[in-house]
């Protein structure tokens, strides 16, 4: 967890804000690209003209996911309930931004092109997520729990939080039996007495 002034945010939520961030901005230059195939002008002139458009974008579609709760340490991350969640929130995005076209019409850069980020954005953040939660190296940014205790109860954890969709952003690391119990967690997971917390 890193604290933010009075707020703990997990690392995960923010390398998924950070990686979803530029994934969105990409998203869109590439929809600009589809959508004005006949630019007359240079690749740099488009962007530049498409970048306030771009950060308005990226800044509703990334509110509209916080708020159905896309960015919480403990929501379920397998391919259904990430398309569960997304789906919502782009189309919420898209709603905001067609309201935002009416009331400034100055911005407006077209539901073609709206339409375009918004299914290439799909598809990419789905992928994204995917492919992030099913990368090992991501260990180390997992929520890590002691547990006190090795018996029945300390069992049942350790099996709730490797079957649960829910908590699969926490990792055990280790169980500290009482002196004076039977013990049901596999003896690897267990910290000797010996040992510190620090090893």
């Amino acid at each position: 967890m890193i604290q933010i002034s009075n707020h703990y945010i997990s690392r995960i939520s923010l390398l998924l804000a950070a990686i979803e961030a530029i994934l969105l901005l990409l998203v869109f230059f590439a929809g600009a690209g589809i959508r004005f195939m006949q630019w007359d002008g240079s690749v740099a002139e488009l962007v530049f003209d498409q970048l306030p458009g771009a950060v308005l974008f990226m800044v509703v579609v990334m509110i509209c996911m916080a708020a159905l709760g896309m960015y919480q340490s403990d929501a379920k991350q397998d391919s259904e309930s990430i398309l569960l969640k997304l789906l919502p929130s782009l189309t919420m995005g898209f709603a905001i931004m067609t309201l935002i076209f009416y009331l400034f019409p100055d911005i407006y850069f077209g539901r073609g092109l709206l339409a375009i980020v918004m299914l290439l954005a799909l598809l990419l953040i789905l992928l994204e997520r995917t492919i992030i939660f099913r990368w090992s190296g991501l260990d180390h940014l997992r929520s890590r729990a002691l547990i006190l205790g090795a018996g029945t109860s300390a069992k049942e954890l350790l099996d709730l939080v490797e079957e649960s969709a829910t908590l699969q952003n926490i990792k055990i690391v280790g169980f500290v039996p009482f002196a004076v119990e039977e013990r049901s967690v596999p003896a690897a997971t267990i910290i000797p007495k010996i040992s510190t917390l620090l090893s």
